[in-house]
């Protein structure tokens, strides 16, 4: 991509940015891959199997749809969670298309569990931690695991997923509630090592 002066844009929010990406400014669409583009191609590596090459091309996909639908944004609510909803579509399309197929069992996998000391990372087989984890994650239904990947990993508000799965704040602080719950159960040789992190 170009090198242009980031000052013009730096100070910017992401719905400015938007705004200028309808009127086809193409530095300003720079600033905003650049603000979003390992987040979102790291969120589709861990949605969709670890599969590299297809999260690269998700994530190049999802950045053409905002150039397309740049104009229909909700101007309500804000530019990530806008984001968000349509790479969650995209994953959610995608897995129904290869359960139907019969090529593959939907799964959702999470390697980096929060870990309230990371002293304890000494203390621990992580290989082997981390094996039971995916496991583990692999057992919970599909509400449940999105919503604690949304809040852990991507580290958005109650709010913000409420929005993006269409629920109330409720629903989601029950599911993450009891993906936590229903994860340190099938954990119970690393339950020290996990935070009950009051949702927000």
């Amino acid at each position: 991509m170009k090198l242009f002066n980031a000052n013009n844009f730096y100070s910017l929010s992401d719905e400015e940015l938007l705004k200028l990406v309808c009127k086809s400014d193409n530095k300003a669409f720079e600033e905003l891959y650049k603000r979003y583009s390992n987040k979102l191609q790291f969120f589709f590596f861990r949605i969709l199997k670890k599969d590299k090459e297809k999260a690269r091309d998700f994530m190049h996909d999802l950045f053409v749809k905002v150039i397309e639908k740049a104009r229909m944004f909700d101007t309500s609510k804000t530019f990530s969670t806008w984001l968000y909803t349509m790479a969650l579509n995209m994953c959610k399309n995608e897995l129904k298309k290869e359960i139907t197929s019969n090529k593959y069992n939907e799964q959702i996998t999470k390697e980096d569990f929060i870990l309230n000391n990371n002293n304890l990372l000494e203390e621990i087989d992580l290989p082997y931690y981390k094996k039971q984890l995916d496991k583990a994650l692999e057992e919970l239904d599909e509400s449940k695991r999105v919503a604690f990947i949304l809040r852990y990993q991507e580290e958005l508000s109650v709010k913000e997923i409420a929005e993006i799965l269409n629920c109330p704040e409720g629903t989601v602080k029950s599911r993450i509630f009891y993906a936590i719950e229903l994860l340190s159960k099938k954990l119970t040789t690393f339950k020290h090592t996990i935070i009950y992190e009051h949702t927000r």
